[in-house]
């Protein structure tokens, strides 16, 4: 059996809101998993306390910034993964022929 890891990509894209956004940051250090920084900073104006994080930290296999297009994306992710799926082997037809074969019994009982 193949043992892989999961891969996780991020896409940041670019919102419509008319808001203030929270702030984003991406480091992709050679050495290091790259990560998305976001901050949301406090609304200090409403005048009580506010004790939430500003600051998330996510780490991911590869992070796509606002200005990439849809074809690198593409090459990046689902390629790969649609090539794999093509070089598998399966044999369908034993299979088939064996699942058919035990659901009529199921459905309609041993004739024997």
């Amino acid at each position: 059996m193949v043992k892989q890891t999961i891969q996780i990509f991020a896409r940041v894209k670019p919102t419509v809101r008319k808001q203030q956004q929270g702030i984003y940051s991406i480091d992709e250090d050679e050495k290091l998993t790259p990560s998305l920084e976001i901050i949301l900073p406090r609304d200090l104006a409403d005048g009580f306390v506010n004790n939430k994080r500003e600051s998330y930290r996510f780490k991911f296999q590869r992070i796509f910034d606002q200005d990439a297009k849809q074809e690198t994306i593409f090459e990046n992710i689902a390629k790969p993964v649609a090539e794999r799926i093509m070089h598998l082997t399966w044999r369908p037809d034993i299979t088939t022929g064996a699942i058919r074969e035990h659901s009529q019994e199921a459905l309609c009982g041993h004739k024997g």
